[in-house]
Order: C-alpha cells, then sequence, then structure tokens
C-alpha cells in the first residue's frame, strides 16, 4: 500500500490540516489515534509527509514519534518529513524532545497554514525566478531555482556582519 501524506491527531486537527492545504493530497491517510496510525504505516511506503496533532486519545505526540521512527527509520528521514504541531507556544524544551524523538520540526497549530503550503507543493513545482531573454520572460523552470549561500557570522558587534552581507545578495 502506497501512502504520501499521514494526518494523525483529533478530528479537529484534521479538519484544520485539511483546511491547509492536505486535502489536496492524493494519497491522504488520516487516523485518530497512535495505535491505528502504527499498524497503518507499518505496511505502507512511499510516505512524504507525516503530521502528528497536539491531542492523540491513547498516547502522547512526541512518544507516538518516537514509535513511528523505531518502527521505520526511514520516517522523518531524507525523502519523509514527520512534523509535531502544538498548541501555544513551542518551548526549547519541547523543540528538543521532538527532534530527539525524531520530529524535524515543532510548529505552533497558529502557523500551520504557513508550514504545510510549500511542504504540500507537488514535487516539480519548485518556486524560481523568471529567466529575462530579448524576447520577454520565458517561462519558469524548476531547474533554475540555485543558488549559494553565503553565512557571515561574528561574535562581537561593529565588525561589518550586515554591510557585507547586503553588498553579496
Amino acid at each position: 500500500m502506497s501512502i504520501s501524506t499521514v494526518i494523525c491527531g483529533s478530528d479537529e486537527f484534521i479538519h484544520i490540516a485539511k483546511a491547509a492545504g492536505a486535502y489536496q493530497q492524493e494519497d491522504l491517510q488520516q487516523f485518530s489515534s497512535g495505535e491505528r496510525c502504527r499498524d497503518g504505516l507499518r505496511e505502507s511506503r512511499d510516505i512524504r509527509l507525516v503530521l502528528v496533532g497536539p491531542e492523540l486519545i491513547d498516547v502522547e505526540p512526541i512518544n507516538l514519534i518516537a514509535a513511528l521512527r523505531k518502527d521505520r527509520l526511514s520516517l522523518g528521514a531524507e525523502g519523509c518529513r514527520l512534523l509535531l504541531f502544538e498548541r501555544g507556544e513551542v518551548s526549547g524544551s519541547l523543540s528538543s524532545r521532538a527532534h530527539t524523538a525524531g520530529a524535524n520540526d515543532v510548529v505552533p497549530m497558529s502557523e500551520i497554514a504557513k508550514t504545510l503550503a510549500p511542504v504540500l507543493r507537488p514535487v516539480g513545482t519548485l518556486q524560481s525566478k523568471p529567466q529575462y531573454t530579448a524576447q520577454g520572460v520565458s517561462a519558469i523552470s524548476p531547474s533554475a531555482a540555485s543558488g549559494t549561500v553565503i553565512i557571515v557570522a561574528s561574535g562581537r558587534g561593529g565588525t561589518g556582519k550586515t554591510t557585507i552581507s547586503l553588498l553579496s545578495a
């Protein structure tokens, strides 16, 4: 069985995640309990995204993420994201425990739409700048999305970090 997106949480969380764009996924599977989620994912392959809500009826969300990672080492690794959603503010302690359990990110529920929009975008629809030619603007191609990352850091102020960053951009 092939599933690309999994939502595990209360009915309210599932409704919110679907409203934020998860309903557009073709192979969407949803579970209201951690035990059902683990059972459903044991024999599935090609899982791209797992969304775990803040409230489950039978297990703490962090414990479910740890169990899913134990069951399937590929979850949370390259090609599959495990996202934990939390009510209220995300503390450093919660974030640290979630990352140790195997979550890729911990997101406050207030940012669900902003977080899911780029994650749920279909593969091959990368955002890139248009190519300008003599005839005008050409089509945007996913292969055109490339760039260089330069990190400018210093332990002191007044060393020109902002100036260097702005001039190199």
